[in-house]
């Protein structure tokens, strides 16, 4: 996992969780910020920006192991109580790690992050038979992930949800 760092580890830690389909480099200038009064941790989740790219026989790539993998990764560099800045598919990985650790939170800031099934748009329906059967289903995932698609769910004012469990 690779992880940028900003400000001095004195300061209260401040853990930045990207979403899609985006990196730690999303967090270039916040982090600026951010640093002036905490100690900013923005890690790259595998398969993203800098960290690794197992293949999907040597990583099962849900949320729940990304997770797993930020959470060891927090024990390495030996934080344990931190704030949260979620964006995007950051937010379902934050809450497992508060669920896991709820005592290790101090605070947590969510941006762009829907936590239910039923939030999806009926533009979003094709997710669903992708989540049941994704060998046959590969096409719908791929026509979610188009510029435009992308584009659109940033611009839309209607349809701003994530694709929660894609993977």
């Amino acid at each position: 996992v690779f992880f940028r760092v900003a400000g001095h580890r004195n300061k209260p830690p401040f853990l930045l969780i990207h979403g899609f389909p985006s990196s730690s480099f999303y967090f270039k200038e916040l982090m600026k910020i951010l640093s002036k009064k905490y100690y900013v941790i923005a890690p790259d989740l595998i398969g993203f920006g800098y960290s690794s790219i197992p293949s999907r026989e040597e990583f099962k790539y849900t949320f729940d192991n990304e997770a797993r993998i930020l959470n060891e990764a927090l024990k390495i560099l030996n934080v344990d109580k931190f704030y949260m800045y979620l964006f995007d598919w950051g937010v379902p990985l934050g809450f497992r790690l508060a669920i896991k650790n709820p005592n290790s939170i101090l605070g947590i800031v969510i941006q762009n992050g829907s936590i239910y099934k039923n939030t999806f748009s009926k533009k979003r329906e094709g997710l669903k038979d992708f989540w049941k059967d994704r060998e046959s289903s590969k096409d719908i995932l791929e026509s979610y992930l188009t510029p435009e698609m992308i584009f659109n769910n940033y611009a839309e004012e209607n349809d701003r949800e994530i694709f929660i469990h894609c993977f």
